[in-house]
């Protein structure tokens, strides 16, 4: 992984991953303090990979999802850095994991393929796009529970808008 220096547009730092380097990672997300990276594992991992941005280095391998096969795709990260969301796209589920201790705490189940995650400003809501059932999930990051589900357009799949009405 490479670290540009927007500044001069130029790479002002590689990050090896190692063995890493054959997984599919297939999301990416930084922590609000600029501290960590979290990189899902794509189609070849039931992981979420911990990169230290100080040490330029992997520190942690999460397991996640309820078995193999799950699929982490898409991540979302709360406002206060405090835990990462991952959607576990063949298992209709999204891992909650506790950013303190760097280990999955709750799995969410969800509707049928879930795509992308949108954590709402106040970190209150988790919005899940299920792009193989027409519909978005609502989690409530106090109980971790599926609170609703929204009917929505066919197939959903690459970002989550929320509009708040007063």
């Amino acid at each position: 992984m490479s670290a540009i220096d927007t500044a001069s547009n130029t790479v002002a730092d590689t990050i090896t991953l190692g063995m890493l380097g054959a997984v599919d990672i297939s999301g990416m997300i930084i922590t609000p303090d600029g501290t960590r990276i979290y990189m899902s594992g794509g189609s070849t991992s039931n992981s979420v990979f911990v990169t230290d941005t100080i040490r330029n280095e992997v520190v942690a391998v999460v397991p996640v999802g309820p078995d193999v096969g799950a699929s982490p795709s898409d991540l979302a990260v709360s406002p206060d850095g405090t835990r990462v969301y991952v959607a576990n796209f063949f298992r209709q589920s999204v891992s909650v994991i506790d950013t303190s201790i760097l280990r999955e705490v709750a799995t969410v189940q969800v509707g049928l393929l879930p795509a992308a995650l949108l954590v709402t400003s106040d970190g209150a809501r988790i919005y899940v796009a299920n792009m193989g059932g027409n519909s978005v999930s609502v989690i409530d990051t106090t109980s971790n529970t599926a609170v609703a589900t929204v009917a929505v357009g066919r197939g959903p799949r690459n970002a989550v808008l929320v509009r708040t009405v007063d």
